[in-house]
Order: structure tokens, then C-alpha cells, then sequence
């Protein structure tokens, strides 16, 4: 199986992303992209019958949110609203 690749993407703080999107005046955008190894304990399981599995990989997923808003935290300082 092949990796995946998870994407955190920052807006600058303050931004409508929906309407400067679509004005195209959206103009400071950072994506970090990340290479993401499924772990093999989650290859080949059935989510809907294996209560067990389930929730070691729902543990999982929420920790990968959890670093996810912990990143974006730290692009929110790196990179401000400018003025």
C-alpha cells in the first residue's frame, strides 16, 4: 500500500477563505505537506465489525488532528496577518 499524504493548509488569520477565493485576492497561502504511513495494524481491518480496531484507529486519527491543530498553531506565529 502506498502512503498517504496529509495536507494542513493555513490561511492568514482574518481571512474569508470563500469570498477572497472566489474576488482572487487571496494572496498568502501555506501548505505543508506530509507523508503519511498508514500503520499496518490498520491495513486489511473491517471498521464496521471490529469494535476494537475501531477505536485504537479512531485514537489514532484523533491524534493525528491533534497535530494538525498543534501545526497550525505554529504557522499562525510564523506567519501573521499582514498589516
Amino acid at each position: 500500500m502506498s502512503p498517504s499524504v496529509n495536507v494542513t493548509i493555513h490561511y492568514p488569520p482574518g481571512v474569508r477563505v470563500s469570498g477572497t477565493c472566489c474576488a482572487g485576492t487571496l494572496t498568502d497561502v501555506v501548505v505543508h505537506f506530509e507523508e503519511l504511513k498508514i500503520p499496518p495494524q490498520f491495513i486489511g481491518k473491517n471498521y464496521d465489525q471490529d469494535g476494537e480496531y475501531r477505536l485504537q484507529f479512531q485514537g489514532w486519527i484523533n491524534q493525528l488532528w491533534q497535530d494538525k491543530d498543534a501545526l497550525l498553531e505554529q504557522m499562525h506565529r510564523e506567519y501573521p496577518a499582514k498589516s
